[in-house]
């Protein structure tokens, strides 16, 4: 199965582990604005942008999609996770619905 993974203390572009591979992944941004709030932001390019853009039926409310640069990590049986776990520490496996993948975060320093 295939897991977005981070790093508490890495920055985005940091590698998080020696095992993750980077990927282009298609995330979902859910925006609840108004039709006229959209034109009021985004003026000309509101056509281009709205054609990028799913109504996804709300009042008010759009589902865009577009493109990320994030790492990812491929863990296929309970027994590779402890392996990884075992390795690296503490981990939080979290759904992440912005792009339909759950994520691995290695929680290696305190962040709340």
């Amino acid at each position: 199965m295939k897991f977005k993974i981070t790093r508490t203390s890495a920055w985005r572009e940091e590698k998080p582990c020696e095992e993750a591979q980077e990927a282009e992944l298609e995330y979902i941004d859910f925006r609840s604005v108004s039709r006229e709030e959209m034109v009021k932001n985004h003026g000309e390019r509101f056509n281009d942008y709205i054609n990028k853009t799913l109504r996804n039926g709300a009042n008010g409310c759009y589902k865009v999609k577009g493109k990320e640069k994030a790492f990812t990590i491929e863990i296929n049986s309970i027994d590779e996770l402890i392996k990884f776990m075992d390795k690296y520490g503490s981990i939080v496996i979290t759904p992440n619905e912005d792009i339909e993948l759950p994520e691995i975060e290695i929680y290696d320093t305190w962040r709340e």
